[in-house]
């Protein structure tokens, strides 16, 4: 994400989501220095995975954040500041 402060420890590909279990999440989260403080998802990249994918983030006691959320944050965050110019 060029125009935040995020930074991506891994991203799953629509075409692998099927294939992601428990354990590979957990591995992902594991690996990632240091541990993530929420996962960033594409709501409509997610599909018919999405019930799924919240699930297994719930149970490692992952928070998730929309990119959409995240980057209208920046949008209003950038309008703040230069408001106060």
């Amino acid at each position: 994400m060029l125009r935040t402060d995020i930074a991506v420890g891994h991203i799953i590909p629509k075409y692998v989501l099927s294939e992601i279990d428990e354990d590979t999440m957990r591995q992902a989260v594991d690996r990632t220095h240091p541990r993530p403080g929420f996962a960033l998802l594409d709501w409509k990249g997610l599909g018919r995975e999405k019930r799924r994918i919240l699930s297994m983030l719930g149970k490692l006691g992952i928070r998730w954040k929309k990119i959409r959320d995240v980057t209208r944050e920046k949008r209003v965050s950038n309008q703040e500041e230069c408001a106060d110019r």
